[in-house]
């Protein structure tokens, strides 16, 4: 595996590992309306003998971390495919995704 294709990869890796935090911590919370402006408190819990520790959260940010989750999924595939099977007779790699481009209606910039 040539050295380009081993950097892109551990950068997807990188991303994935930082981008895990973000996502567990929206997915493996309980949710209560804060009353404004349609914004949401996760409640995350300390310990189950202290209670709840509660972050503010708004639709907008658990919408942003799915579009970065689907950016993410798409580059790992990209780098994936460039890294193997683009290498084999008769196949193509991907291109980079230009600027602006879209991935699954997520904005990738």
């Amino acid at each position: 595996m040539a050295d380009a294709d081993t950097a892109e990869i551990q950068a997807c890796l990188n991303r994935a590992k930082a981008l895990k935090d973000r996502r567990n911590a929206v997915v493996h919370s309980l949710f209560m309306n804060t009353g404004e402006n349609g914004g949401l408190e996760a409640m995350k819990p300390v310990r189950k003998s202290i209670g709840y520790n509660a972050t503010p959260i708004t639709i907008e940010e658990m919408e942003a971390i799915a579009d970065e989750v689907t950016v993410l999924r798409d580059d790992m595939f990209s780098a994936g495919w460039n890294a193997g099977a683009a290498k084999l007779p008769g196949m193509r790699p991907i291109p980079p995704r230009a600027p602006g481009q879209k991935v699954n209606g997520a904005s990738a910039d």
